[in-house]
Parts: C-alpha cells; structure tokens; sequence
C-alpha cells in the first residue's frame, strides 16, 4: 500500500494520521463526559471505578494506532517491528469503543430504573 502511493501520497497520509490525533480527543472527550455523567445519574456504587477507565480505553488505542501508523511510515521501505501491533491496537480499539457503548446502554438503564424508583404507581 505505502509503495504505491508514492513518496507525495505517503507524506500526504502521514499528515491526515496527524490530524487523525483530533479523533482520539474528541472522542475521549466526549465518551468520558457522557460516561460520568451517566455514572452520576445511575448512582453506581460497585464497580463505579471499573465503569470510570472503560471510556478511556478506545481513545488511548486510537492514539496508537496513529502512533504505529506514522511509525511505518517514517520507516517505509523497511517493515519495523512496530508494524505487527497495528491489528492488536486496532481490535483494541473498537472493543473499547463496544464496551463504550455497551456500558453506556447500561448505566442509562440504571439510571432510568433509578429515576422510577421514587414516583408512585
């Protein structure tokens, strides 16, 4: 693929893998505030510190994922070591962004539930 995008084209994708750093921030950003926010609203009690560091998980191996893409570049034509993490960071990365979701789908319930808690039938 780098090969054949030629010198031009690789300094080209390692700009856009540049600015692809604004991804992981907005995104941690945003899942990190509906997260806790979310956190707050259910009342979480047990495993409220477990539930804290899942929304940082997607966006950190994001992060990397640039890093180890910018890596390979700066590298090309060789083939680094660094390269072979790419599938690794990359299922990191959206197991993180499912567990996101998923925990999100939860503590809405709950937090749902929560707010039914105190009205009469």
């Amino acid at each position: 693929f780098l090969g054949e995008l030629g010198e031009a084209g690789r300094e080209l994708y390692a700009t856009f893998q540049l600015w692809d750093f604004l991804n992981p921030l907005l995104l941690g950003f945003l899942s990190v505030a509906v997260v806790g926010w979310l956190i707050g609203r259910s009342r979480l009690g047990y495993g409220r510190n477990v539930a804290a560091i899942i929304p940082f998980v997607a966006p950190i191996a994001d992060a990397l994922e640039n890093v180890v893409l910018l890596l390979v570049i700066a590298a090309f034509p060789a083939d680094p070591w660094i390269g072979g993490l790419f599938p690794l960071v990359t299922s990191v990365k959206f197991m993180g962004l499912a567990a996101t979701l998923l925990l999100s789908l939860a503590l809405s319930v709950q937090a749902i539930r929560r707010r039914g808690e105190g009205r009469e039938p």
